[in-house]
């Protein structure tokens, strides 16, 4: 097809063609399927159709014996006239071969041909992605040589010349030394992953046997010279393209077998990493080589800062920082390498890498984004921009998701919020837009795969600081899509176990953002079912990993808080269940549980309980967890950054309280709650490594003791960690004051004042709590009186606080300095009683713990005018 008009069989014969002439460019053109090539340049568009190709026997017995192929093929047709196909191989043995081998063979024929006929164009294949039917090449402003290659190529004037040897060239004659058939290094590219550009995901080509090269023999070739011959003839003009080939040999190596770079395999190319620091620094990588390298050495994880090994790691270090401090110069990369560049720095944070370290670089990187994104989203249609832009000029589906998910990353890992939001900003528009065309073009768009990993970064972002108004639209454009895969109404696969746990996870915490269930509810009834098929085993897919069970329950226990029927996720909740138990106790094939999974599947249970789950059904996952809690507890004491944060010590205690509130009996849980107290006392005091507890840790701590103490544990036991967690109360009381929003708010205020009422009617003396009590009183007024930029109190957070200062009054507090805070209370009473109020009305309960409170406070000097008035 030459311009959508049918044509004669194309044949590469030596002429000028119109896309081979001087300035002119060659971009991706998709085919409908891997039996074609593609090309398109500025003046036409020509395809060659494999599927409609006939070629004469004859024609290919000529290029067996030229040396072109290893064998060669044909068609013909049998005594009942159908057609068959015949390959021969090199020892002149005949295979029958299906049609479409026949025609994946003449595809590699005319591959193989048009490199050898125009090579200033076509040799080495410089691939965009998509399949080995589609490659971006690029014409050379000098076709008498090219940097890295050792080929010296005679021409001019932008047509193409022979080379000596004959037409084409001969491949074999590169230079003194070369053994016939091998090729150098900066010969052959290999191709990228399918749809690393464009705008929808191409067919893979088949595997390539010269990237199953094994680490050792690569190592061997690094020893031949070859790569410092090339630095060496260059210098500081050397754009690195040979040494960013061998960085990818060194990837798709790892890739074939399926695992990356043992230890052993690092130290053998500890030589490599030496001389690629050296260069680095020396010679003008281009950015493309940059990429290259940062992207294949960070996939084999040869880049990771940790091996045990300390010279290999000094050289690594090296190497790392050179490569981040070429990245922050490059201003020649095209948007598939500033998506590759960010994703793997995001890989180096996520695996240990400082974020400090590497923010020059994601900086310099960031407006490039912002750039290819903001002209790219200016187009209203995707067709539109995939006809006026080169893909080098746009970011494909993948490389939105990608970059998006890196972003999310490293604001995880330390990067700043507003450092990344104009990027994320630039991006949520081109998420909208491609999420909206797979309306009309499923394969246009997102795969499962990309659609997880875009929520799932949406939903980090969120919790770090953007707003749920900015990416609404995008939320929503992708929720439509998770419900088209989830219920196989999409042309693509559905999502595979962790993208799963990951939506659910995603969609989770994008409700404690903002997002109502109502826009949720069919995305999570739609992937529930999914859940319950992988748990049972019942799907032909893989079971949950350690950390996608952990997710998931916590992701239910969360949505059930936010307004899910626990009756709706209760078949997904019982078939996760024995994966708790069998993952705790060592059973499963899969790795156990760490300590955050520990903390968040405990939380999990304990909120699932709360909301209707029954106690009998969650016991054995109990049983199995606790023990696990008392190890890493006790771990902690000779490793403390081995075991649970403030955050999971105050969650598990917290939890611990809620079971037993729900029916665990304090006998099993002691052990675990005896081990978990001296860790809160150690973060309290400042004694552990870890950061200290935040507004809502203290209160829930100071909640779960109070609820422990009433279920059986010794106000002895408790005592330590209460007189620690006081004075954190006093500190961050007064913060409230000056900084409201980093404080308290009226609920974990009216949490507090009940807590320390309760610890006094268990022993706690006034004296110890006197300080923080007068703290928070404060707060109780300006909550109360609306002069808090905090909302106000709740009606059980009334009841809570009135019955808390008429307990405190009991216990010896002066009725003096408790008089202004009921004075604030009293009117939120009566107008909540009269249902004057937003808040929900008084239930039964708040009703006969306020009349107790109003009777107990007046009894201590409270004037029965104001109680009456009330």
């Amino acid at each position: 097809m030459v311009d959508g008009e049918p044509a004669p069989l194309f044949f590469p014969f030596p002429c000028d063609l119109p896309f081979t002439k001087a300035g002119a460019s060659l971009y991706p053109l998709p085919c409908d399927d891997e039996l074609c090539l593609g090309w398109e340049s500025h003046s036409q568009k020509i395809t060659l159709d494999f599927s409609q190709a006939r070629v004469p026997d004859n024609f290919l017995r000529l290029v067996q014996r030229a040396g072109v192929l290893p064998g060669w093929f044909y068609q013909t047709t049998d005594q009942q006239g159908q057609v068959i196909y015949y390959w021969y191989d090199s020892q002149g043995n005949r295979y029958s071969v299906s049609q479409q081998e026949y025609w994946l063979m003449l595809s590699g024929l005319f591959e193989s041909l048009m490199r050898r006929f125009y090579p200033e164009v076509f040799d080495p294949p410089l691939p965009a992605g998509g399949g080995w039917h589609i490659w971006l090449y690029t014409r050379k402003s000098k076709p008498a040589g090219r940097q890295g290659s050792g080929r010296g190529r005679a021409g001019g004037g932008g047509k193409i010349k022979q080379a000596a040897g004959g037409r084409g060239g001969n491949p074999d004659r590169k230079r003194p030394g070369s053994k016939p058939g091998q090729r150098p290094v900066a010969y052959v590219k290999p191709q990228p992953r399918a749809g690393a550009t464009g705008t929808r995901k191409m067919p893979e080509k088949a595997p390539d046997t010269r990237a199953a090269e094994t680490i050792a023999s690569l190592v061997k070739e690094f020893k031949t010279g070859d790569l410092e011959a090339a630095a060496k003839r260059f210098k500081k003009k050397y754009n690195g393209k040979d040494h960013s080939y061998f960085c990818n040999q060194i990837k798709l190596a790892t890739k074939e077998r399926g695992f990356s770079l043992t230890l052993e395999e690092k130290k053998q190319l500890q030589p490599f990493v030496t001389h690629l620091t050296e260069v680095i620094l020396s010679s003008q990588f281009s950015g493309k080589s940059v990429s290259t390298c940062v992207h294949s050495l960070t996939s084999s994880q040869l880049l990771y800062p940790f091996v045990s090994d300390r010279g290999l790691a000094g050289e690594i270090n090296a190497l790392t920082k050179a490569l981040l401090i070429r990245v922050a110069q490059v201003r020649d990369l095209d948007s598939q390498g500033v998506s590759n560049l960010l994703r793997a720095l995001a890989k180096l944070v996520e695996n240990g890498l400082q974020m400090q370290q590497a923010n020059r670089a994601v900086r310099a990187l960031l407006p490039q984004v912002v750039q290819v994104a903001e002209k790219q989203a200016s187009r209203v249609q995707l067709s539109q921009t995939a006809k006026e832009t080169s893909p080098r000029d746009r970011f494909s589906s993948q490389g939105v998701s990608n970059l998006m998910w890196a972003l999310a990353k490293m604001v995880e890992n330390g990067l700043v919020m507003p450092q990344a939001k104009s990027a994320v900003t630039a991006l949520l528009p081109l998420v909208v837009q491609m999420a909206e065309g797979m309306r009309t073009s499923p394969r246009a768009g997102f795969n499962p795969q990309e659609v997880a990993n875009l929520l799932w970064a949406l939903a980090k972002l969120m919790e770090n600081g953007l707003e749920m108004q900015q990416a609404h639209r995008a939320v929503t454009a992708l929720l439509t899509q998770v419900v088209q895969i989830a219920e196989g109404r999409n042309l693509r696969a559905g999502f595979n176990p962790q993208e799963v746990a990951n939506l659910l996870w995603a969609l989770a915490k994008l409700m404690e953002n903002g997002l109502e269930m109502e826009q949720a509810h069919r995305a999570v009834t739609a992937l529930l079912p999914q859940v319950v098929q992988v748990a049972e085993g019942t799907s032909s897919q893989a079971g949950f990993t350690s950390q996608g069970v952990s997710n998931l329950l916590w992701a239910l226990a969360k949505l059930v808080e936010n307004g899910l029927e626990m009756q709706q996720a209760q078949r997904a909740v019982t078939a996760l269940l024995p994966q708790v138990v069998l993952m705790s106790e060592g059973t499963s094939l899969r790795a156990g549980f760490v300590p955050q999974h520990v903390a968040s599947l405990l939380w999990a249970l304990a909120k699932l309980v709360e909301n209707g789950l029954e106690m009998q059904q969650a016991q054995s996952a109990v049983t199995a967890l606790l023990p696990l809690v008392v190890q890493m507890a006790e771990g902690m004491r000779t490793s403390p950054r081995a075991g649970f944060n403030p955050q999971e010590v105050a969650n598990l205690l917290w939890a611990l309280a809620k079971l037993m509130e729900n029916g665990l009996e304090m006998q099993q849980a002691h052990r675990a709650v005896t081990e978990l107290l001296p860790q809160v006392v150690q973060m309290a005091e400042g004694a552990s490594p870890q950061v200290g507890f935040s507004p809502q840790e203290v209160t829930n701590l100071l909640w779960a003791l109070t609820k422990l103490v009433g279920n059986g544990l010794e106000m002895q036991q408790a005592n330590s960690a209460v007189t620690e967690l006081l004075p954190l109360v006093v500190q961050m009381a007064e913060g409230t004051r000056t900084s409201p929003r980093a404080g308290f708010n009226p609920q974990e205020v009216a949490n507090l004042l009940w807590a320390l009422a309760k610890l006094m009617e268990n022993g706690l003396e006034m004296q110890q709590a006197h300080r923080a009590v007068t703290e928070l009183l404060p707060l109780v007024v300006q909550m109360a009186e609306g002069t808090s930029p905090e909302a106000g109190f709740s009606s059980q957070g009334v009841s809570n606080v009135l019955w808390a200062l008429g307990k405190l009054v009991e216990n010896g507090h002066r009725m003096r300095q408790a008089s202004s805070a009921v004075t604030a209370l009293l009117p939120q009473v009566v107008q909540m009683a009269e249902g004057a109020s937003c808040q929900d009305g008084f239930i039964p309960q708040h009703v006969a713990s306020l009349l107790w409170a109003l009777g107990k406070l007046v009894e201590n000097g409270l004037r029965m005018r104001q109680a009456t008035v009330r």
